[in-house]
């Protein structure tokens, strides 16, 4: 009717106020029915303009002012209004007022949306009594929200098990397998054949994800049987599928395997990556850059590299030199040249491995080549030239570094706090903070730990303050620091009471706390306390042979037998036992 097209254009206009009193003068004077389906479009109109209460509020006019009847559509599209607007609870309010099919899976759907995954497994179940059948979209949502919240056991109830639902698309397939990767191999193999049972074929992503579990818990038989298997389903391996087998197959030592599968990639239509490459590079490292390694690493040079040479190297010969050569024809085989992660990853090991002048050889060549350094490489190169304790030469290269990390400064305060230079440890720390850094947890210990042997007592206070200041909660190495710091002093009670503290804020002591507190204890001759001590330690960790010791020290320190003998006998009641070392030391 004419008043119906009016009404519908005012709710489009938003003019609802005029939308109102119109609809109550057909309803009082002129007495025509207004049909639900109007009241649908007022409250999909009310959506639109962002008012909620406005849509709820039209379903309650639409029975009490005007007599209608709310039928499947009106709730339905109020449900739609709300659910968009994030509003769950009133969505399941109106839900529950009438259920149907359509409003169960749009408040599955919502709730899924929302992160309300607990109200959605309810609805589902509801449903599933009730005979409705579960829209895709929402089956779909519920089993993928499960997986991302970790809840990869109830995903697997809800998709079927091994019997997966028919609502279950690929991408939901895919996403179950890839969580019970990290749990459960087998049952994701097992939901990968029910896939192809139902002529869902996996995909690349679908193969990749448990080849890469398979790999993670140490099946790489039962990996390199599936990636046959992938190639004969006709689904082509991807450099990521690849990455994971070799990255495995380095982690087992097993090099040679490695390459082997790295350079037969071609033949299989799949080109070498650079992160293949940087893989293999790091297993390689890992496994032969030590010192004691060095003659094998001649040898593994030969074993993987004198074929794509076509040269013979004495094993003799400078082994790192042979390296260096065998990774320019690996990354030159097919145009590719060794990135900024090739050299960080060469360089990392050769200062972890004390190779700081091979580390500078292979830096120069890095700047050469690529202009720039990254800041994770200087700080590797950082790190070496400090373990060499060649602080100037460190000094110098922290200044070429165009935005030191946290990690670079915290390796250059250190090493300063090492040679007793305060005032350099200021002066870094205070450009650290002045760059806009906020100090981390690894940096306060490190400048606390550096105060407290200084015996900067004052500057312990002001930093311990700053730190929780700054919301950051010390870890037990960092308590720790603060009860050697107490214990020097002979300060026991305060020491003590930061135990208490600890454990009050849910951070337990370990064997180096207890150690600490209980030296300090046997040196001041309070040996009853100490064996206290001993029986709070074997509640929350195990006695470490320094702990024999402190004890035995303390007790030789009595000049009383009698009390040393009562004292050790108390001990061995309370399941202390030393070793037999320590056994001799008493007697």
């Amino acid at each position: 009717s004419s008043y119906a097209r009016v009404i519908v254009g005012l709710a489009k206009a938003w003019q609802f106020e005029q939308m109102w009193d119109l609809m109550e003068e057909m309803d009082k004077r002129a007495h025509l029915h207004i049909p639900a389906g109007i009241f649908s479009t007022v409250i999909k109109c009310y959506g639109r303009a962002g008012d909620v209460k406005g849509a709820v509020a039209t379903l309650k006019r639409m029975s009490d002012d005007f007599s209608c009847t709310p039928v499947a559509r009106t709730y339905e599209a109020l449900i739609r209004v709300v659910m968009d607007a994030g509003q769950c609870d009133t969505a399941l309010s109106v839900y529950r007022a009438m259920a149907d099919r359509v409003t169960y899976n749009l408040v599955a759907l919502g709730c899924c949306r929302s992160g309300r995954l607990d109200t959605c497994v309810e609805i589902y179940q509801e449903m599933r009594s009730r005979g409705f059948r579960v829209s895709h979209l929402a089956f779909n949502s519920l089993v993928c929200g499960l997986c991302k919240a970790g809840r990869t056991d109830e995903a697997w109830d809800v998709l079927g098990k091994s019997r997966p639902s028919a609502c279950a698309d690929a991408v939901t397939l895919s996403t179950v397998i890839h969580a019970l990767c990290s749990s459960d191999c087998d049952r994701a193999l097992e939901l990968m054949r029910a896939m192809q049972a139902q002529r869902v074929p996996p995909n690349v992503v679908t193969y990749t994800s448990v080849i890469d579990g398979l790999c993670k818990a140490g099946r790489r038989d039962a990996a390199m049987v599936l990636l046959q298997q992938m190639q004969a389903a006709g689904c082509s391996p991807n450099t990521v599928t690849y990455n994971c087998l070799i990255h495995s197959l380095c982690k087992a030592g097993k090099l040679e395997d490695a390459f082997a599968l790295l350079r037969g990639m071609p033949s299989k239509g799949c080109t070498p990556s650079i992160n293949n490459k940087n893989t293999l590079v790091s297993g390689i490292c890992k496994h032969a850059i030590m010192e004691r390694q060095r003659r094998e690493f001649g040898k593994l040079g030969q074993a993987l590299f004198s074929e794509a040479m076509q040269e013979s190297y004495s094993v003799e010969e400078d082994t790192l030199a042979l390296f260096y050569t065998c990774l320019e024809h690996m990354f030159g085989s097919n145009g590719d040249r060794p990135d900024k992660r090739t050299y960080s990853i060469v360089i990392h090991f050769l200062c972890k491995a004390d190779k700081v002048l091979e580390a500078a050889r292979v830096w120069r060549a890095m700047v050469k080549r690529l202009g720039q350094v990254d800041a994770v490489t200087y700080n590797s190169f950082l790190y070496g030239l400090l373990k060499l304790n060649d602080l100037s030469e460190a000094a110098r290269l922290f200044s070429e570094i165009d935005k030191p990390t946290l990690v670079s400064y915290s390796l250059l305060v250190h090493a300063y706090f090492k040679a007793g230079d305060l005032s350099k440890v200021e002066e870094v720390y205070q450009a650290a903070t002045g760059q806009g850094l906020r100090p981390d947890l690894a940096l306060y210990n490190i400048v606390l730990h550096g105060l407290s042997g200084a015996k900067q007592e004052a500057g312990v206070a002001h930093l311990w303050a700053e730190m929780l200041n700054n919301g950051v909660s010390p870890s037990v190495a960092t308590y720790t620091i603060l009860i050697h710091a107490l214990c020097r002093d002979n300060r026991l009670q305060a020491a003590r009471q930061i135990i208490d503290k600890m454990k009050g804020q849910g951070v337990l002591p370990d064997a180096i706390t207890y150690n600490t507190l209980l030296h300090c204890l046997c040196k001041n001759e309070l040996l009853d306390e100490a064996r206290l001590l001993l029986r709070e330690m074997k509640q929350h960790c195990s006695y470490t042979p320094a702990t024999w010791n402190i004890v035995i020290d303390g007790i030789l320190e009595q000049r009383d037998p009698g009390v040393a003998q009562r004292i050790f006998s108390q001990l061995i009641r309370d399941g202390f036992f030393p070793a037999h070392l320590t056994y001799d030391a008493f007697v």
